[in-house]
């Protein structure tokens, strides 16, 4: 029987509207930024050797307790680099969804603790107020998308990072459009001239 699937908030279009106002930045003069949490609900069956994930339900919110964008600095360019990251999360969200859906493991594996094992590897672990406590895929992206030395936007920095923006929204945009893509895909700088391809160094914090 196979496993039933359900994801929430996957799709959502960003608005300034949805972000509190704050009158100075509140990280490194960032001008905006933008929080998700990741929530899983499963059920799944046990035997006496063996355990499997029946349904997963996992859920994308935008956190409105620790978004923030400094007042007046509400551009339309600002809002489409935060709106890539809330797409970000939407895919490890999904990645995470399909993963567990496939999960099951023997009487040696704790199930908790295999769960746990997953959501750290692709979405990895925040505190309370928001601080990486275990790094994981999307947390990898992230870092790659903003401040990247070969591709990175600098945070959305439009005035000198405008072409890696654009390219970044449409690699996204393509990676979130097909069922089967995962953050995997977007590991590694696009093709530049002369058929060059960075890959993101992974480090094991």
């Amino acid at each position: 029987m196979a496993t039933t699937v359900a994801i929430h908030g996957f799709h959502r279009h960003l608005d300034w509207r949805d972000y509190p106002k704050v009158s100075v930045s509140k990280d490194d003069n960032l001008a905006a930024w933008t929080h998700t949490d990741i929530s899983i609900n499963y059920e799944h069956v046990s035997t006496s050797d063996s355990w499997w994930v029946t349904s997963v339900s996992v859920t994308l919110t935008l956190n409105l307790t620790l978004s923030w964008v400094v007042s007046g600095q509400e551009s339309k360019h600002l809002l489409k680099h935060e709106q890539v990251h809330y797409d970000l999360a939407a895919i490890a969200a999904r990645e995470l969804a399909g993963r567990l859906a496939k999960l099951k493991g023997d009487g040696s594996q704790k199930r908790d603790e295999a769960i746990a094992a997953v959501a750290n590897e692709v979405a990895g672990d925040l505190s309370a107020d928001g601080k990486v406590v275990a790094r994981g895929l999307l947390q990898e992206v992230t870092d790659l998308y903003d401040t990247g030395p070969v591709c990175g936007t600098a945070h959305g920095d439009i005035k000198h990072h405008k072409h890696q923006q654009i390219r970044w929204e449409h690699r996204v945009a393509w990676v979130c459009k097909h069922p089967g893509g995962v953050l995997e895909q977007l590991m590694a700088c696009p093709l530049e001239r002369g058929g060059v391809q960075r890959r993101a160094h992974r480090s094991a914090n």
